[in-house]
């Protein structure tokens, strides 16, 4: 039998922005003809292991997010790592300063492996004008890089639509609704959150998750995209008939300790009952339960 050669692999971080394109990338790639591997769920290794390398100011996404990289590096071992540098992910905003140097923190973990580190900046350029720069860095066509961003552009959106179709079905049913707000690398990454969407579930709560809320965007405060996003979509769920909101926020994270106070004064206008919650490296079940329980009584 005629041996075949191996793919030349890329390495995606299932942490930070790898939950806000979950279809994207691996698509993108895909389509691309590499192949992709993508780190397992968190754990208790990939977190003590991050921990040990990042700086101790990080926030704890970033240190899982280290913790990630070096999985991909000692276990995994990919051609390519995928790091973007983070600028903007929406016009006159910026994203968190930590994602501009992104690449930067990956070349210093990984100093054999070669790493694809685009520029994505919508202030100065599109979305796809930055894809097609990405696939140009593995010396693929325009023809390629563009069929390519097509597959994986309807894969996304089609998850989008799931999401808008889960949104609306949340508000059937007699069950009380609680919004879970945070940012998506929190909102879905189980070991982060202490699986609190399964705990509120066995309480007989539907949870909905913020990133979830369709939203027309007005210009906020914040010149940061994920926070400015955040508020638009707490003011609009607001408006439908929900019965309490939690907000996750990981220690050491500088957009959430400005944004959450905001939010928390929207649902207090709203007279909707409000929870936030730190979480850190030592957060444990016990207290995170005891929480969620004394919250639930009051609503």
């Amino acid at each position: 039998m005629e041996k075949r050669d191996a793919k030349t692999s890329i390495g995606l971080p299932r942490a930070l922005l790898y939950y806000k394109y979950q279809k994207f990338w691996p698509v993108f790639f895909e389509a691309l003809g590499f192949e992709v591997k993508i780190t397992p769920q968190t754990n208790k290794e990939i977190l003590t292991k991050g921990c040990k390398i990042a700086e101790t100011e990080s926030c704890l996404s970033f240190k899982i997010y280290q913790g990630h990289i070096d999985h991909l590096i000692n276990k995994q071992r990919p051609d390519y790592i995928f790091a973007p540098r983070i600028i903007s992910l929406r016009k006159k905003h910026l994203s968190c300063p930590k994602f501009f140097g992104l690449p930067d923190l990956v070349k210093i973990q990984a100093e054999y492996t070669k790493i694809i580190a685009p520029e994505i900046d919508f202030n100065k350029e599109s979305f796809q004008q930055s894809i097609l720069k990405t696939g140009k860095l593995l010396n693929k066509s325009e023809k390629e890089i563009k069929q390519a961003y097509t597959k994986a552009y309807q894969a996304e959106m089609e998850n989008w639509r799931k999401k808008a179709v889960s949104y609306d079905n949340s508000f059937k049913g007699s069950q009380k609704k609680i919004v879970l707000i945070s940012h998506s690398y929190n909102l879905y990454d189980q070991f982060i959150n202490l699986n609190i969407k399964k705990k509120l579930e066995k309480n007989q709560i539907t949870v909905i998750h913020i990133d979830s809320v369709p939203y027309n965007f007005e210009a906020t405060f914040s010149h940061w995209d994920f926070a400015a996003e955040m508020l638009n979509q707490v003011k609009t769920v607001i408006k439908r008939p929900i019965n309490g909101a939690i907000q996750l926020s990981t220690f050491n994270c500088g957009c959430d300790s400005v944004i959450k106070e905001f939010i928390a004064d929207e649902f207090k206008t709203a007279k909707i009952p409000y929870l936030s919650m730190m979480i850190d490296e030592h957060s444990g079940e016990a207290g995170l339960l005891t929480r969620i329980e004394a919250f639930l009584d009051t609503l």
